[in-house]
């Protein structure tokens, strides 16, 4: 795991010098500021339910039922957390200029990332069954890619597709959706998912 975070943090610093060099400075402030609020709106739309994984997997491991429980419970109340939060964030953008003093011209780049907001908690509700039922190599290999993927897609869309700030968001999100597509092949090609199982 060590390794892994690692190189998936050196992505982080590569990516520094490319963006301060393609961005203008006030693009930078803004993508600095859409980062932070991620991270507070992905936290919310997770619901807890990443940590409750690390503490419930060993419990409801022991038969195949069980693990249908836990696998259901945790990819159906998921995708309910998320979809509430991204209906939520999306309100709260609205009124966002008007009552948060919001400028305006940030609004579309939250926007974009309203499909960011749903992707990645759930990529990380995956990710965190990943390390706990110990597949430590694709954890690593997820982990590097989920870093360099956004990176990468960013960049050319800026560069040499959509040529406009937008295009930086626009690649996160693509990266995003990529590492969710290996995420939930390995997820459902191991664990059943039935709605009637979820737990209480």
């Amino acid at each position: 795991f060590f390794t892994g975070r690692v190189v998936a943090t050196l992505f982080g610093l590569i990516s520094f010098p490319i963006f301060t060099r393609i961005l203008t400075q006030e693009e930078y402030g803004i993508m600095s500021f859409v980062a932070t609020t991620m991270a507070l709106v992905v936290a919310i739309a997770k619901g807890g339910l990443s940590g409750g994984i690390v503490r419930f997997y060993t419990e409801y491991n022991d038969t195949q039922d069980q693990r249908t429980i836990f696998s259901s419970t945790i990819f159906f109340r998921g995708l309910i957390s998320v979809s509430i939060s991204v209906v939520l964030y999306l309100v709260v953008l609205q009124f966002a200029p008007a009552y948060f003093g919001l400028r305006a011209a940030y609004i579309p780049y939250l926007m974009i990332m309203s499909v960011y907001v749903f992707i990645h908690p759930m990529n990380m509700i995956v990710q965190n069954v990943l390390q706990i039922s110990g597949k430590t190599i694709l954890y690593n290999i997820i982990l590097i890619i989920e870093r360099a993927c956004p990176v990468l897609f960013s960049v050319l869309m800026i560069l040499y597709v959509n040529r406009q700030f937008s295009g930086y968001f626009v690649g996160l999100v693509l990266g995003e959706a990529c590492v969710s597509l290996v995420l939930f092949a390995w997820f459902l090609s191991k664990y059943n998912v039935n709605i009637r199982k979820v737990s209480g």
